[in-house]
């Protein structure tokens, strides 16, 4: 009768029980995330060092903001050849991204992809992060169909960069120009010099300037009635550039008597001088004709008094010095001297056929 009783007390509990009903979780019950993320791969079984591709999508709502796109590490094993750029499309109610990644693996077995995350940011709320779902491939260890075989590298390549044989051909010609052009210059520096090239890079005192056109002259092929005259022409330029005299207009006689009123040299050496000038105007207007050894005589007496000329001028401590530019203008521009001596030059010069100096 107790049984009876307490199971008529529990009857009415059971079935109120029964008729409530259970509620169904919502979405924000089950905390769900909005941002749906995976890894696709293009096989699921992928040769040793053979290219395969992965696909990094990200379904996303209109209003989620990407802040950072996830970038898929490399590994000694897992090397990316080529990834493409993000790509956005509206689809439906949602806005999917993309990246196609071309990827080679270089171990065998089984290939877990890591761990990666997506931030995001809805409207302008706080930045949050969704896990992006992973992908697995297997390596195979051989390759299944053997007529389709072919040799594939087991370790990932060393890529070395890439020279042109041109770059080191043209190294080596332009080492080549250079030692050439350094023997080149070497050469000219030490090669002898002509007087002729003397005189035009003379920058010395007017004694060494004279003395280069003379040696200049002793080179020349010149007849010995040249010669005379235009040692007498040098002798000319030298005194009006080193002692100021007008000597242009001047006889001979005129000369000396101005030389011996100013008492510009000793004696003796005023004698060795006019000795020269006599000798050339002997030449020049008594028709006299000496030998050939007697104009080598001649230059070489020019010479020598030019040398004891300057060395008096240093022990009476008088300033000899290099020729300024001013001097060496006025050098060239003795227009009445200067014309004389290139004409006497240029009168013993060898002709050619038409009468032109050569």
């Amino acid at each position: 009768m107790i049984l009876i009783l307490i199971v008529g007390l529990f009857t009415p509990s059971l079935a109120n029980a029964q008729d409530i009903e259970t509620p169904i979780p919502t979405i924000d019950a089950l905390n769900l995330d909005i941002i749906n993320a995976f890894i696709l791969a293009s096989d699921e079984q992928v040769t040793l060092g053979e290219p395969f591709t992965i696909s990094i999508i990200i379904e996303a709502p209109p209003n989620a903001l990407i802040e950072a796109f996830p970038d898929y590490p490399e590994t000694a094993s897992f090397e990316v050849i080529e990834a493409d750029i993000w790509s956005s499309t509206p689809t439906g109610a949602t806005v999917t991204h993309r990246q196609d990644l071309e990827v080679v693996l270089w171990q065998v077995g089984r290939y877990l992809s890591p761990e990666l995350f997506v931030i995001y940011r809805l409207d302008d709320g706080e930045a949050q992060s969704a896990p992006i779902r992973s992908f697995t491939v297997f390596v195979q260890r051989t390759i299944e169909n053997p007529e389709l075989e072919t040799m594939r590298p087991s370790v990932p390549p060393i890529r070395l960069p890439y020279t042109s044989p041109w770059f080191y051909a043209a190294i080596v010609a332009a080492g080549v120009a250079i030692i050439w052009l350094g023997l080149f210059i070497e050469e000219r520096l030490t090669a002898p010099m002509s007087p002729r090239t003397r005189i035009e890079r003379q920058r010395g005192t007017p004694a060494q300037v004279s003395i280069a056109q003379l040696e200049d002259l002793q080179v020349q092929n010149l007849p010995v009635t040249t010669v005379y005259p235009a040692v007498a022409a040098i002798l000319r330029l030298y005194l009006q550039v080193q002692h100021e005299v007008e000597t242009a207009e001047l006889t001979t006689m005129e000369l000396f008597e101005v030389l011996r009123r100013d008492k510009l040299f000793e004696r003796e050496h005023e004698m060795g001088l006019e000795d020269i000038f006599n000798q050339s105007d002997l030449v020049k207007f008594a028709n006299f004709e000496p030998d050939v050894n007697s104009g080598k005589r001649l230059i070489e007496a020019t010479i020598v008094w030019l040398r004891d000329d300057e060395r008096y001028l240093v022990e009476k401590g008088q300033t000899v010095g290099l020729l300024t530019m001013r001097k060496l203008d006025n050098w060239d521009n003795l227009d009445t001297v200067e014309t004389r001596l290139k004409d006497i030059w240029q009168e013993g010069s060898p002709k050619d056929a038409d009468g032109a100096p050569k």
